[in-house]
């Protein structure tokens, strides 16, 4: 029986981790999973700074930390340690690998996620075994064959580091039937948060499913873009049934009896009608929680927005990434940007509230590709959110980056990530803030058109930058949601008025049966039997 420990940086999330943790503990082998630091803590720079220890640009761990980290796999025994990792912790996990190898020279490291899939070479430096793809199958096997002592070197879907050569094993082929995988593991116990210099049992508040893998799609800027080429020839989006889906629901909700919202991870719910439709009645019956979930632009028709709205959605995310049509057609190969239009007022046609991404200060985006972007944005129905927009990174082997080579675009690698940044001017911030202000029906829509033409404020972005933060803390009521202040202020009046309404109707009934000979009566009874007693 193998005692294994999974350790996933930044990313709290970890189904694949948690899939992967189900198969093993299934066959009888132990599993513990370590988080480092959930996946919002680099999104703060103060959280990114550490005395010693690791410190790249998208991820840290102290000194501290690691030997919290060193003591829950030592306190487990382990005789696996499996790290699960994208890009932006590669750096990370290799200091971490290296420092596991220092401190457990006889425990296997294994590597795997999309950055071992995509960049092995990379990744096979710093590990003894590197998974490439759906692992649920050849990591059973590898920790099968390793623990009956056989050799290793040929398991299929892996890089094997064995006596100095490595062996190259190919992909192995997705699954397909993905009802025959266990639920990702959500057991109580054996979870760990390791952050702030302290370690934390794993709380569960909300629960994140995927109904299918793989998207339809070849955003150039995606990982979706290059998994494709490596499965090429196979079903590469898959979905599963909905009666193992719903068995999940029903699964957790008995795990954890005080769950209350659900978030469908899917690349896009909304692609396959004829699932949504028996679906949804069933989840409104047998679920009825509340959920948010992706679409794309033209994936979400009349019938597919009333069928959410029946299941109880609270909200829906779209990705534009951009509305200038030059770009969505050479830069990023998505849908055209009426789309996205059309997509917007259906949702609020059904009153679903909606969350968009964008991109921006992409160095292949001329100032014209951002305006045409700003006027969508400006004629999107409200209230609407808009996702905290980040610099757009330019992974390793993914298309746009090859793009962007290839038109000379100068590039800097980000510390500790297998990705880059333009290392030109794109006016980030300044846009970014710009895209922001649209989500403020109080603003006049000329006044942001003049703001985004000024070429001062261009070159201080820090003058808008406050001006939002300003709008940010005053008009919404709670930072994330899409009720304005004066909207819930105005609901608040609403309710008191129907509480003083229904108040007022109360005392007239009781008025009236004051009034009445028969409750003097009852009065006058009540009072003498109490004098009697």
């Amino acid at each position: 029986m193998a005692r294994f420990v999974f350790i996933s940086p930044y990313d709290q999330y970890t189904l694949g981790v948690r899939y992967l943790s189900s198969v093993l503990k299934g066959k009888g082998h132990r599993a513990r999973i370590i988080i480092l630091k959930d996946v919002h803590h680099n999104r703060n720079p103060e959280n990114l700074k550490v005395d010693s220890g690791y410190s790249g640009e998208a991820a840290c761990c102290s000194d501290r930390e690691y030997g919290m980290v060193r003591d829950l796999i030592r306190d487990f025994d382990a005789d696996l340690v499996g790290i699960s990792l994208a890009s932006i912790s590669f750096g990370l996990s290799a200091w971490l690998s290296n420092h596991l190898r220092r401190d457990f020279p006889n425990v296997a490291i294994i590597w795997g996620g999309v950055d071992p899939t995509l960049h092995p070479e990379l990744g096979i430096e710093h590990c003894d075994f590197l998974a490439i793809g759906e692992a649920e199958e050849s990591l059973l096997e590898l920790v099968e064959t390793i623990g009956s002592g056989k050799d290793p070197s040929g398991v299929g879907g892996f890089w094997v580091r064995n006596r100095g050569e490595i062996h190259r094993n190919p992909v192995r082929p997705l699954v397909q039937d993905l009802d025959r995988l266990p639920f990702p593991d959500y057991e109580r116990g054996e979870k760990f948060l390791v952050q702030d210099n302290q370690v934390y049992p794993l709380s569960e508040p909300y629960y994140i499913i995927m109904t299918q893998r793989g998207c339809p799609y070849r955003c150039t800027f995606c990982a979706n873009s290059p998994l494709h080429e490596i499965h090429r020839g196979q079903r590469y989006t898959r979905r599963r049934s909905v009666g193992n889906v719903l068995a999940e629901l029903h699964w957790i909700r008995r795990l954890y009896p005080g769950l209350d919202f659900v978030q469908f991870y899917d690349d896009v719910f909304t692609i396959n009608k004829k699932w949504l439709r028996e679906f949804a009645p069933r989840y409104r019956e047998e679920i009825g929680l509340p959920f948010w979930c992706y679409t794309y632009p033209g994936q979400c028709d009349e019938e597919t927005a009333a069928l959410l709205k029946e299941m109880g959605v609270a909200y829906m995310q779209v990705g534009i990434q951009s509305a200038s049509e030059r770009t969505l057609r050479e830069v990023y190969h998505r849908s055209d940007p009426a789309k996205v239009g059309v997509t917007a007022g259906i949702l609020n046609k059904y009153g679903i509230a909606v969350r968009y991404d964008l991109i921006a200060g992409n160095p292949l985006e001329t100032n014209e590709d951002h305006l045409a972007t700003l006027e969508t944005l400006l004629d999107l129905p409200h209230p609407f959110r808009l996702n905290p927009t980040n610099p757009l990174c330019f992974f390793f082997n993914s298309p746009i980056t090859r793009m962007a080579k290839e038109k000379g675009i100068p590039l800097r690698q980000l510390d500790g990530v297998n990705g880059y940044l333009p290392a030109v001017e794109t006016h980030f911030p300044f846009w970014r803030t710009i895209f922001d202000l649209t989500q403020y029906p109080i603003l006049d829509r000329d006044f942001i058109r003049r703001l985004a033409r000024d070429e001062y404020l261009k070159a201080h972005p820090e003058i808008l930058e406050k001006f939002h933060k300003a709008l940010l803390q005053s008009y919404w009521h709670e930072p994330g949601q899409f009720l304005s202040s004066k909207e819930f202020a105005n609901e608040l009046k609403e309710l008191l008025r129907d509480v003083t309404a229904e108040r007022d109707q109360l005392r007239e009934r009781l008025a009236k049966i004051e009034g009445k000979w028969s409750y003097k009566l009852y009065k006058k009874l009540k009072a003498l039997l109490s004098r009697a007693k």
